[in-house]
C-alpha cells in the first residue's frame, strides 16, 4: 500500500484561493442586482479567511434577503426580458 504524502498547507491555500476565484467568477456573470453580486463576491473572499466564515455566510444571507423577496425578483426580472 503506497504512503500518503502529507499535506502541503501552502497548496491547500492555494486550492482554495482558486476555487474563491473560480466561485467569484461566476457570481459575476449571474443576474443578480449589483448590490447582490457584490456581497456574494465579498462573501466568498471572506469564507477562506479563519474566523470569518461565519460572519461571512451571516451576511450573505441578509443581502439576499428573504426567499420569497428574491423569487419576486427573478419573476419581474424574466416578466421584463
Amino acid at each position: 500500500m503506497p504512503q500518503r504524502q502529507p499535506l502541503d498547507p501552502i497548496e491547500v491555500l492555494r486550492g482554495a484561493r482558486d476555487n474563491i476565484r473560480r466561485l467569484q467568477e461566476l457570481a459575476g456573470k449571474m443576474t443578480v442586482p449589483v448590490e447582490q453580486r457584490k456581497a456574494l463576491t465579498e462573501s466568498l473572499s471572506k469564507m477562506v479567511m479563519p474566523g470569518e466564515q461565519l460572519q461571512a455566510m451571516v451576511d450573505l444571507a441578509d443581502a439576499f434577503g428573504p426567499a420569497t423577496t428574491q423569487i419576486a425578483e427573478i419573476q419581474n426580472s424574466l416578466a421584463e426580458q
